[in-house]
């Protein structure tokens, strides 16, 4: 027989009547029924057929959102963003201040009375229904940060804003967080970084006004990563301020339309991209003012403008890459302004207060000395191939360092998180999550509870790894900026993978019998992994060429796998099963190409040529260019998958001659087969074209 509250959920979708109940205002905002939906939804699963007590009284009502009863005891009105837990006998007050307040509150009671652990968008902990008594409650707070953001996908469809105002974020990188969650921190058009290109597209206007971008080593150039705009040109200037103009226009509408709050932030940013305008206007503003000094210029120029006839706006603006180092000349940004400096050059495993990352922290001083409004742009992740997979224990850093961007007058903190298969990614966006909310928790408390609750009895040999890794980090001197190319991780040795490998099999053994936890167990241990198959499948080195057999070319994700294959000249393939993996793409005629991630652009593309029959065939092209940054995937079709890794030494920036071992089977390549749909990569080889040769070199 169901529990009661499991027939109600049965029965209903939703709990609407149980030992315990819920009030809400005559009529709520749509923020506060989020908050009792979820308050219903996790107190059902932890209260044995409902039965909850709170100090000592039962037939629990609670009040969430500006309820009468709230207002009577003078809970409502409250700042911003601030929550609070309050008892009055077997009555509880679940309510706070804007529009995050009630949801927050009401997760505060689910984590800190309850035991609810909100993990990650994947896992959610609920303890054992049973019958709640709870104390008298009486707890109150408001994160530090008053800007909270995880950019944690580049697909935002993935992403779950829900999750995240459980979290205590109020922005959510790209995925849109509607009114019934509270709403985010908004940017107006066009975008939140990089709009110089979405203003004054190079694609639009290079041809007919080339002296608008970027002169750069005598050419004009432009685009969101291969230039930026002529900053001193006038009619550039002039141009921004029109059409921000535009878009504060299109924002207010929009916002109207959907009849949500105007966005109050618009943002003024440079490209992603190191080629400044050489120009000699240009650098002679550089000359006095430094780079961040004279594109801060431009902006407080323009705030200005705006601040006539709107002063409630704020404009924000990137310092990055060359324009983080701070302005000279008295260069100070206006009280509408909004600096969000970003952090390329720290070593992303050690604390920003640790001598390594003393450049950044003195960068770090002189901006808080001058901006009012300071946002920090931090990165949690390496973007260069396979580094992007390899494990640094980052996680024991961020205490020290977001405590240090609190008492640096720091009022946000934007972190780019994309990618959910990199390096114990639950652990690390648990703890960012939760340092933004309060960076004076002691996080090393915080991990040893991720540890034990998270997984379970794996989680002591887990945390011994993550501390070898960290030590010897620390004992070598290892520098992990944001792209770290592969060769920075040599820190790590054979002997030191087999050791956490042998904390890791403990791991997996302690939790043999509990599939969710082992599960998460081997989540976390991919990165670990792929350290270890970099390390023993390095490609072999033969007459100049880089030969990558089918074991180096395994990136364990994906579709494809590798497998014995005695046809195949080393032994091995990669299996790719067209059929299991996306049908559509995979030809004839079958595409392939070499991609860097970080410019997001491709190298170089190819076809294979119809295959002559069903075995092994060598494929030679020529002329393929690898990445300069050595963030090199080969991928196979139009879907990108599988990709895999051809990153080393050598191979940076290159000319190369490519040869591959490949065969093609099934009727989907040859008509009237009666094989599987597959195709299978034995060996790819590169051989870099003498630089004699090399014509682009030459140039």
């Amino acid at each position: 027989m169901l529990p009661l509250a499991a027939l109600y959920v049965a029965l209903c979708g939703s709990v609407v009547a149980a030992p315990f109940s819920v009030s809400l205002p005559v009529t709520p905002k749509p923020w506060e029924r989020t908050a009792a939906e979820e308050l219903k939804t996790w107190l059902v699963q932890a209260a044995e057929d409902g039965e909850v007590s709170v100090g000592g009284c039962e037939g629990v009502v609670f009040h969430v959102g500006d309820t009468e009863f709230a207002k009577a005891r003078g809970l409502v009105g409250l700042e911003d963003e601030r929550w609070t837990i309050r008892s009055f006998g077997g009555d509880v007050v679940l309510n706070g201040g804007g529009s995050h307040g009630a949801i927050y509150a009401v997760s505060h009671f689910l984590e800190d009375f309850v035991g609810v652990r909100f993990w990650n968008d994947n896992d959610t902990d609920v303890p054992e229904a049973k019958s709640l008594a709870l104390p008298a409650l009486n707890a109150t707070g408001r994160p530090v940060f008053r800007y909270r953001d995880i950019y944690r996908c580049g697909d935002p469809a993935k992403a779950t804003p829900r999750f995240a105002m459980m979290r205590r974020l109020n922005r959510n990188g790209d995925a849109h967080v509607p009114q019934e969650l509270g709403g985010e921190f908004t940017y107006g058009p066009p975008y939140h970084c990089h709009t110089f290109d979405r203003m004054i597209p190079w694609k639009k206007y290079g041809t007919e006004h080339p002296e608008w971008f970027s002169l750069w080593e005598g050419k004009r150039t432009g685009g969101v990563e291969s230039g930026q705009l002529c900053i001193s040109n006038p009619e550039v200037r002039a141009l921004l301020l029109k059409i921000l103009r535009e878009n504060i226009a299109k924002g207010d509408a929009a916002a109207k339309a959907k009849g949500v709050p105007a966005p109050r932030v618009y943002e003024l940013s440079m490209n992603d991209s190191k080629k400044y305008c050489q120009c000699e206007r240009c650098m002679a503003e550089v000359a006095k003012y430094d780079f961040s000094g004279f594109y801060l210029n431009l902006v407080n120029e323009i705030a200005d403008e705006i601040a006539k006839t709107r002063p409630e706006l704020y404009f924000s603006m990137l310092t990055y890459l060359y324009s983080e180092p701070p302005p000279k000349g008295g260069v100070k940004p206006r009280d509408n302004v909004i600096v969000k400096l970003c952090d390329t050059r720290s070593n992303q495993a050690a604390p920003i207060t640790d001598p390594c990352n003393r450049e950044f922290l003195d960068f770090l001083k002189s901006w808080r000395a001058i901006a009012k409004n300071l946002i920090i742009w931090d990165y949690a992740i390496s973007f260069v191939n396979p580094s992007v997979f390899f494990p640094f224990a980052s996680e024991f850093a961020y205490g020290e360092t977001f405590r240090t961007f609190h008492e640096n007058n720091v009022f946000g903190v934007f972190l780019e998180h994309e990618y959910p298969y990199t390096d114990m990614y639950e652990l690390k966006y648990y703890l960012e999550s939760t340092l933004f909310e309060d960076p004076y928790q002691d996080a090393n408390a915080l991990i040893a509870d991720f540890m034990d609750r998270y997984f379970g009895a794996a989680g002591k040999p887990i945390l011994k790894a993550r501390r070898h890794l960290d030590a010897i980090r620390k004992a070598r001197g290892a520098f992990l900026t944001f792209m770290p190319p592969a060769e920075k991780f040599d820190f790590i040795t054979m002997p030191d993978l087999e050791k956490m490998a042998a904390l890791w099999d403990e791991a997996e053994a302690a939790v043999k019998d509990d599939a969710k936890r082992l599960d998460r167990v081997r989540r976390a241990r991919k990165s670990q992994n792929s350290m270890m198959r970099f390390r023993l499948n390095t490609p072999r080195e033969m007459d100049g060429a880089f030969v990558f057999d089918a074991k180096a070319l395994d990136c364990g994700k994906g579709p494809a796998g590798l497998l014995k294959d005695a046809e195949s000249p080393c032994g091995e393939a990669i299996r790719i099963p067209v059929d299991e993996a996306n049908a559509g793409p995979f030809g004839p005629p079958l595409k392939f190409g070499i991609y860097d991630r970080p410019s997001a652009k491709h190298t170089w593309k190819g076809e294979f040529p119809s295959a002559k029959g069903e075995g092994y065939e060598w494929f030679e092209f020529t002329d393929v260019k690898t990445p300069k940054t050595g963030n090199n995937i080969f991928y196979i079709s139009d879907a990108w998958k599988p990709n895999m890794v051809l990153c080393r030494p050598g191979l940076n920036d290159t000319n190369c001659e490519m040869r591959i071992c490949a065969k093609f089977t099934g009727p989907r390549h040859h008509h009237g087969s009666k094989a599987e749909n597959e195709v299978r990569i034995a060996q790819i080889v590169l051989k870099p074209i003498p630089q004699s040769n090399d014509k682009e070199k030459k140039q």
